[in-house]
């Protein structure tokens, strides 16, 4: 009949209406889900870059370090090289040596 028809009518109604609710929230969940994978992906991106800066860094201080070493070992021995032999020295010229 008619009002069983109607009856059913507003049944099913209810039930689209239950059913975009519920799709109204799993929505809501995933665009909150969404934001926070942004957020993720982007302070990934910056400990990325923080990472390679932090290497290139690594990489100057180190071979600062290697330099620094370099001119200790130099002046520890005292300017000979290890040789034992006074290293040349674009500034250094012999007592009463004349290069003109």
């Amino acid at each position: 009949t008619q009002e069983e028809a109607g009856e059913t009518l507003s049944v099913a109604l209810a039930e689209v209406a239950e059913a975009r609710a519920e799709l109204d929230a799993a929505h809501a969940k995933l665009m909150l889900a969404r934001g926070a994978l942004v957020d993720t992906r982007e302070q990934l991106r910056a400990a990325a870059i923080g990472l390679a800066e932090s290497r290139v860094e690594a990489v100057y201080l180190r071979q600062r370090l290697d330099a620094l070493k370099v001119v200790h070992d130099s002046e520890s021995d005292g300017g000979t090289g290890g040789t034992g032999q006074r290293e040349a020295s674009p500034s250094y010229t012999p007592m009463g040596a004349d290069f003109s």
